[in-house]
């Protein structure tokens, strides 16, 4: 039986920002692209002739993803503390693990 004794708060925050800014980036990308068919198919209005809608994409895919970067950060952050708290007062996470292969 092992046990997580404590989680480094900065590494899982490193990790749980870049998770949540790279998933944030590829559903944004995803959205544009929809968005870019649906302007094409509709031929006028919010297309991408609009200076707007290019302002809209380079928004997409830099500023949100960053947000999510800090944000996941940030809560990455706070929950291995809380983690490492609780753990120290009733006992960390228990796994069960088998050696499959001698190294």
């Amino acid at each position: 039986m092992y046990e997580i004794k404590r989680i480094p708060p900065v590494s899982c925050a490193m990790i749980i920002g870049l998770l949540a800014g790279s998933g944030f980036f590829t559903w944004s990308v995803v959205a544009i692209f929809v968005d870019g068919i649906r302007a094409v198919i509709s031929g006028g209005g919010w297309g991408m002739n609009n200076p707007l809608y290019w302002v809209h994409v380079a928004f997409n895919t830099t500023v949100f993803p960053l947000i999510a970067i800090a944000l996941g950060f940030v809560a990455g952050f706070v929950v291995s503390g809380l983690y490492n708290i609780w753990a120290r007062c009733i006992g960390g996470v228990e796994f069960d693990l088998k050696l499959t292969k001698e190294r």
